[in-house]
């Protein structure tokens, strides 16, 4: 598995905010997170492993680049999960992270947090989704590898 990470690929954080916030990013954006779980949509196109752990060894923590990192540094947050696909067989001339984004934002149970994550792609509302149901996260996880596993016939998992 290790060798996979090393290769480009997409990813999806299962985060939990822990009480509503607001984020002021270098942008001058504000996005008002409310409480509740997100899956945060990102690509690693230099490889998996050195953006992955970017988020186990908090270095964002240290310099805030992405919307993402403001999010994980400045509210009360955890991520829970991470799934991961290597591109390796998949035509990097294809946005994977926009492919994946706009799967996401077809399925009936997340909310994009408008702008969040997409400032670099034109008609990408997201990158962050907030999960609106019922679901247990068992099946929140098992619905994303299908989808995953859908788009880029391979899944890497790492649990919290």
């Amino acid at each position: 598995m290790r060798g996979r990470l090393r290769e480009p690929g997409v990813y999806l954080l299962i985060i939990n905010v822990e009480s509503d916030c607001e984020i002021h990013t270098r942008g001058r954006k504000i996005f008002n997170i409310r409480r509740g779980m997100y899956i945060y949509v990102g690509s690693a196109l230099r490889g998996l492993e050195s953006r992955i752990r970017r988020y186990l060894e908090k270095k964002f923590m240290i310099r805030q680049h992405w919307h993402i990192d403001y999010l994980l540094s400045r509210c009360r947050s955890k991520i829970i999960h991470i799934l991961c696909s290597s591109l390796t067989n998949y035509d990097l001339n294809v946005r994977a992270e926009i492919l994946l984004s706009f799967t996401l934002s077809s399925v009936r149970y997340l909310r994009p947090v408008h702008g969040f994550g997409a400032t670099d792609i034109r008609h990408l509302r997201s990158n962050l989704y907030y999960i609106d149901c019922e679901k247990s996260l068992e099946e929140i996880i098992d619905d994303l590898k299908e989808i995953l596993n859908t788009l880029f016939r391979n899944v890497i998992e790492l649990e919290q």
